[in-house]
């Protein structure tokens, strides 16, 4: 099986003709098609070899730069802490509490605030 060039083509063969059809059918004219799919896609690749190298090696060196910025950025970040430690000392830095124990108040000690309720904003004047 090879690429046909489209001026030799004449008609365009149906994959799978069934007159009544089945479950069966539905699931072998699908795998027809993928088979097919996969060998027009293999011949593509073999008639291409330069372009899907090319395409290939630009996959791999865009995953490759994606993956060495997000550690060089992870780097700088325990850089900047260790550096900040350093300066100011160890124990001056503390960690900040996380959302949900800041909003549970589980850290802290002693009684839990209320936080008041607004009453909505009253019209002060209404236009008939």
């Amino acid at each position: 099986m090879g690429v046909t060039p489209m001026g030799r083509m004449t008609e365009i063969a149906p994959l799978a003709v069934t007159s009544s059809p089945s479950r069966a059918a539905g699931i072998r004219t699908a795998w027809v098609t993928i088979v097919e799919t996969l060998k027009l896609a293999m011949d593509a690749l073999r008639a291409h070899k330069l372009r899907s190298f090319l395409t290939l090696l630009g996959v791999i060196i865009g995953v490759a730069s994606v993956i060495m910025v997000g550690a060089a950025i992870a780097g700088l970040g325990v850089y900047a802490e260790q550096s900040t430690a350093k300066a100011f000392g160890a124990s001056s830095s503390e960690r900040s509490p996380r959302l949900s124990e800041a909003l549970s108040g589980s850290r802290r000690k002693g009684p839990k605030s209320t936080v008041p309720v607004i009453a909505p904003p009253v019209p002060l004047a209404t236009a008939r």
